[in-house]
C-alpha cells in the first residue's frame, strides 16, 4: 500500500481516500476518463489541514490539466505519479540540470 512505502521514506499520511471507482460493476470507471473536476470535487472532501503537499498515486489517472486548479484551490502543491515520474526521468537524462 501507497501510505506504508511513502511512511517508510519518512513521509507522513495526514489524509487519504480512494476514489470508488472499482468497487462494483455498476460503478466501474476507468481511471483514465476522470476529469480535472472531478478530482477537484474529491480533493475538496479532504481534510488537508497540516499538509505539505497531495500525492495523486495512479499512473493511469490524468492529472497534467488538472494541477495547477488544485495548487490554486487547496494552496499546496500537487504531485501526481506521472508528475513524479517525469521528473524522475528528466533528472536522470540530464543530472547536471
Amino acid at each position: 500500500m501507497i501510505i506504508h512505502f511513502l511512511a517508510a521514506h519518512g513521509f507522513e499520511t495526514v489524509s487519504a481516500t480512494g476514489m470508488g471507482l472499482n468497487v462494483s460493476p455498476e460503478r466501474f470507471r476507468p481511471v483514465s476518463r476522470l476529469t480535472p473536476e472531478f478530482l477537484r470535487t474529491m480533493v475538496r472532501g479532504m481534510d488537508l489541514r497540516g499538509a505539505d503537499a497531495l500525492f495523486l498515486s495512479c499512473s493511469d489517472m490524468p492529472t497534467s490539466a488538472g494541477i495547477a486548479p488544485l495548487e490554486r484551490d487547496i494552496g499546496i502543491p500537487v504531485i501526481s505519479a506521472n508528475v513524479a515520474l517525469r521528473r524522475a526521468i528528466a533528472a536522470w537524462i540530464n543530472p547536471a540540470r
